[in-house]
């Protein structure tokens, strides 16, 4: 998790995540806890088996640690937040995305409801992890279709309570970062 490659996913954002749940008395279960930790802990941008990847790693470093129960319920999540785009119901691994998970979810994206200058830093800081592995114009190109596909969908957020706390603010920090 320590790349020097990484500019967004360090133990900043991870942190970042812990700090947003303690703000808003959002209690987190070990579960929630664990897949946090370990949620980007193998990240490569141009990669689409990142999660697959930070649970087996998981696995491998705390598998005899942490109870099965919790173990799976945290591999759970990580995979989930491969799926920030899907609108409506989610289903992994033959079941419907739990509670539990659609927090991390939103937890994961809840820079988007920071402050104007937090959202644009955490912008530019996944610019700079992305652009030395693809090229600058595909990476703008991306940046805005994912943009664009969160607005698109009915709420950027799957919990009611960042429905209702964090939406409006995580809309506008997106219209605004697709005008940037």
């Amino acid at each position: 998790m320590l790349h020097t490659k990484r500019k967004y996913h360090t133990p900043v954002h991870v942190i970042g995540m812990f700090e947003w749940a303690e703000k808003h008395g959002i209690k987190l279960s070990k579960a929630q806890q664990l897949a946090i930790w370990f949620h980007d802990s193998i990240y490569v941008a141009v990669r689409e088996d990142s999660e697959e990847r930070s649970s087996l790693f998981m696995k491998a470093l705390v598998g005899g640690l942490v109870s099965p129960e919790i173990l799976s319920e945290a591999h759970r999540i990580i995979i989930s937040t491969r799926y920030h785009l899907v609108d409506g119901m989610l289903v992994i691994e033959g079941k419907r995305i739990s509670d539990s998970e659609e927090l991390v979810m939103d937890l994961d994206l809840s820079h988007f409801a920071r402050e104007e200058e937090v959202c644009l830093y955490a912008d530019q800081l996944v610019k700079e992890e992305f652009v030395p592995l693809v090229r600058e114009e595909d990476y703008e190109k991306g940046r805005i279709d994912f943009f664009k596909a969160l607005l698109a969908r009915k709420s950027i957020y799957r919990t009611d309570l960042f429905k209702e706390q964090f939406e409006d603010k995580a809309r506008e920090n997106i219209e605004k970062l697709i005008n940037t």
